[in-house]
C-alpha cells in the first residue's frame, strides 16, 4: 500500500517532466503518460523481488566479501533481474 502510494505520488511529482527534459522523449511521453507510472511500479516491484531472489555461495557475509563493492553489485543483480524478467512479464500480461 505504502509502496504503490510513494510511486503515485513520485508520478504525480512530475518525474515525466524530469525525463522529458532529460532524453527530449516528447512524443514518447504524450504516447504512455497514461502508463508511465503503473509500469514504473511494476519494474520498481520486480527489482525489490530480484534483492530477494538467489543465494551466494561465498562462507562469509556478502557484504564483508565485497567490501565496497557490495551494494553496487546488490543493486545491479536486482535490476538484472528485473530485465531478465521482462519477457516473462509481456507474455503474462504484466507489462
Amino acid at each position: 500500500f505504502v509502496f504503490t502510494n510513494i510511486q503515485e505520488s513520485i508520478g504525480k511529482w512530475g518525474i515525466g517532466t524530469l525525463l522529458k527534459k532529460e532524453f527530449f522523449l516528447d512524443e514518447e511521453m504524450k504516447r504512455y503518460s497514461n502508463i508511465m507510472t503503473a509500469t514504473n511500479l511494476k519494474l520498481t516491484a520486480f527489482h525489490e523481488i530480484g534483492h530477494t531472489m538467489g543465494g551466494v555461495k561465498i562462507k562469509e557475509e556478502p557484504s564483508v566479501y565485497f567490501g565496497a563493492e557490495y551494494s553496487l553489485l546488490e543493486e545491479a543483480r536486482a535490476e538484472l533481474i528485473s530485465l531478465w524478467m521482462l519477457p516473462y512479464m509481456v507474455e503474462k500480461g504484466i507489462l
